[in-house]
């Protein structure tokens, strides 16, 4: 708190009467402290995010991640990520680069987080986020992926005979993307409302036009074996029923 000496505000915190576990009385009085009740729905947005992500992302990632889902209008993802991260530095990781991994420091703050009973106005369903983080995937993939992204000269190589590989995804494949093809399926799979037309749409796009595109990030990236359970996912969730449906 502005204007308080570090040994006041421990002695602010340690005469509080609560009958909250010390923990939680302890999280409550940081973010009330951080952040005013018209910023709840940003910091919930956020996250959200952060806590539904199947592998930590930076803020940089994050923002792009909201850009493609259209999460913040016409507002700069970056600000809205960077206007809640970079004051819970006592509580994440990764809050002063914004192309550092952001990472809850403690799993008892998930855990508060993710449970109403303690957390009360700072609860964060992050099971709401998992259909925007589904759709910014598909876009991102739709955007960014097309053939031989990493540039390589040839085709008659194993990847590990290319020389300078490593350089070539970390230039051309972006987080984003990477995370993207490995966990879209995920995400759509945590889902729990029926699924908007738009996902459909989105899919027959992805496999009449880039799922070669796509095996071949998973390919560079070492995660080829996750493609077979993700496509027979798709029909499980039979979200292609009409392959011959028009784009």
């Amino acid at each position: 708190m502005a204007g308080s000496t570090p040994y006041e505000r421990f002695q602010q915190f340690t005469t509080i009467n609560s009958n909250l576990e010390p923990l939680d009385l302890l999280y409550l009085t940081v973010l009330r402290q951080l952040f005013q009740p018209n910023a709840m729905a940003r910091f919930k947005s956020v996250m959200g995010q952060i806590l539904a992500a199947f592998e930590p992302l930076s803020v940089d990632a994050l923002a792009k991640m909201r850009s493609a889902a259209l999460v913040d209008g016409k507002l700069r993802s970056n600000d809205v990520v960077t206007s809640i991260v970079k004051f819970m530095g006592s509580l994440l990781s990764g809050v002063l680069n914004d192309f550092m991994p952001v990472q809850v420091l403690h799993t008892s703050f998930r855990d508060f987080l993710s449970d109403q009973s303690r957390s009360g106005d700072f609860y964060v369903n992050q099971h709401e986020q998992h259909s925007d983080m589904a759709l910014a995937c598909l876009n991102i993939m739709k955007n960014e992926l097309h053939f031989n992204i990493c540039r390589i000269k040839t085709s008659y190589k194993l990847n590990e005979n290319i020389c300078g590989l490593d350089k070539c995804i970390k230039k051309y494949i972006s987080p984003q993307l990477a995370y993207s093809c490995k966990f879209w399926m995920k995400h759509l799979q945590k889902v729990t409302v029926p699924l908007d037309p738009k996902f459909q749409r989105k899919m027959i796009f992805f496999l009449k036009k880039q799922l070669l595109y796509w095996l071949e990030v998973l390919s560079v990236l070492k995660e080829v074996n996750i493609a077979p359970s993700m496509l027979s996912l798709i029909l499980k969730l039979k979200m292609v029923s009409n392959i011959t449906s028009p784009l």
